[in-house]
């Protein structure tokens, strides 16, 4: 479930928050310091408790210097009259307020399907889409979100603020759907694109408790949600060509169902794959692998997917390969045709190779239907140890936060994901497919762990 289930429930908690700290709510910072002080770190810490994405996951495997296109509808979401507040607050105030309020948005952002691209003093830039996105779905997850901000500020949290002595504040948004380019700069993505700069520029056409938005985006919106902007078009001038772009302004006001979230939006990876999947699943329901290397339920698919077998996710140190005189496939040449002839069957992307005295299975993975994974399954001499597993693209796996890499959880110290216990191999009953379709689950975990910026979601299978 969302966050906050509604604007009421996000504007009613905010004022909550800042009431129980701001010097104006009835609370004296000298008297009851000690007080303030409980009250202020259980509210606000529980206020600013979901820590928005550092990139997104369809770019953060970016290598420096690395480039990757995608589509997105970019929205800036802005506290207005921020500089006049900031001449007149104290500087551990004005950061409380914009803490809590700006966490609240990207909490909303992160419930509505969106990732918080980057934080700019008193904004926010949120993006809706990602590599092959398509703007039907993106664009009114964005429009949604934006008017749950306004929605939550302007008739919950402002009101309450105002009867406590409290000065409210005013929001506005500006947005576009178009293309981009992300592009690593050092620890952190760049995106780059010409519909994003506008949605920038458009900021200042926007009045409080407005969304103001681009042609391209307004394109695949129905008239009726949109008036012209008196001040459309924006020129856009270049040596001596000028160029002109329509904007409009969006009449949420009378947008039904603009305003809410009926159910929680899964979160968009890999070019707008649902990745809700797997957190709405109960825990003790085997999940399955199709031959395409995607993750599904067993539900209605028993003749078309693989059940994955029980296992745990593990880490720590990989277990020597063993070295003995005669490999298990040259001892047992029948055992090895059977088990070509069953990958064969069950994941026909992946081919067979042979490698410095060793042979293995090497193909591509889609957990959750766009990304790909280039993976290659390497047998130990023994049949009696797990084979490998390596993922060669990408080639690092981990996210980034608060411009630091993350190593992901359940890797080896070779890097190589731990897809499995040694104690859950069977050599006599388990195959080169099992390890497929462990190492598919494990890569549907770490892809949810990246484009969530939670826990791990699972620990394995039963």
């Amino acid at each position: 479930m969302p966050t906050y289930s509604t604007p009421e429930s996000l504007g009613h908690h905010l004022a909550e928050v800042v009431k129980a700290y701001h010097p104006r709510g009835g609370y004296d910072r000298v008297l009851k310091s000690a007080e303030l002080s409980r009250t202020r770190s259980a509210l606000h810490q529980e206020a600013v408790r979901t820590a928005p994405p550092a990139e997104h996951p369809d770019f953060a495997d970016l290598a420096a210097s690395a480039r990757r296109s995608g589509s997105i509808a970019s929205f800036y979401i802005d506290l207005s009259n921020f500089t006049a507040r900031s001449m007149f607050e104290p500087a551990e105030q004005l950061a409380d307020f914009t803490e809590l309020v700006l966490s609240a948005y990207s909490n909303a952002i992160e419930d509505h399907g969106g990732y918080v691209l980057d934080i700019r003093g008193d904004g926010i830039v949120a993006g809706f889409g990602g590599v092959n996105a398509r703007p039907d779905i993106n664009i009114p997850r964005a429009l949604r979100a934006m008017v749950f901000c306004l929605r939550a500020t302007r008739d919950t949290l402002n009101p309450e603020l105002e009867r406590a002595g409290i000065d409210p504040t005013d929001v506005k948004a500006s947005g576009d759907w178009g293309d981009i380019l992300a592009m690593r700069l050092g620890a952190r993505i760049n995106y780059l694109g010409s519909r994003m700069n506008i949605a920038a520029k458009l900021e200042k056409f926007a009045d409080e408790f407005t969304i103001v938005v681009g042609d391209d985006l307004a394109g695949n919106l129905i008239s009726s949600l949109l008036s012209p902007h008196a001040d459309s078009p924006y020129k856009i001038e270049y040596g001596n060509e000028t160029k002109e772009y329509p904007f409009f302004v969006v009449n949420w006001e009378s947008a039904s169902g603009l305003s809410t979230i009926p159910t929680s939006f899964p979160r968009t990876i890999s070019g707008g794959t649902d990745a809700g999947l797997l957190r709405t699943i109960p825990t003790g329901t085997r999940l399955s692998v199709t031959s395409e290397g995607r993750l599904v339920r067993p539900l209605g698919a028993a003749s078309v997917a693989t059940v994955i077998a029980p296992h745990r996710f593990h880490g720590g140190t990989e277990t020597a390969t063993g070295n003995p005189a005669i490999a298990w496939w040259n001892d047992q040449p029948d055992l090895l045709e059977h088990e070509r002839r069953h990958v064969a069957q069950t994941f026909p992307g992946f081919s067979f190779f042979e490698r410095a005295g060793r042979i293995g299975w090497r193909g591509s993975l889609r957990p959750w239907g766009n990304r790909e994974f280039a993976v290659e399954v390497l047998w130990s001499r023994e049949r009696e140890r797990i084979p490998s597993v390596n993922v060669l693209k990408p080639q690092r796996l981990g996210r980034m936060e608060h411009g630091r890499w993350r190593r992901s959880p359940h890797l080896y110290d070779s890097g190589n994901p731990c897809v499995a216990r040694a104690v859950d191999w069977a050599a006599e009953s388990h195959n080169a497919t099992t390890v497929i379709a462990w190492t598919a689950h494990w890569l549907g975990c770490y892809e949810q762990w990246v484009a969530f910026r939670k826990d791990w979601p699972r620990i394995g299978q039963d």
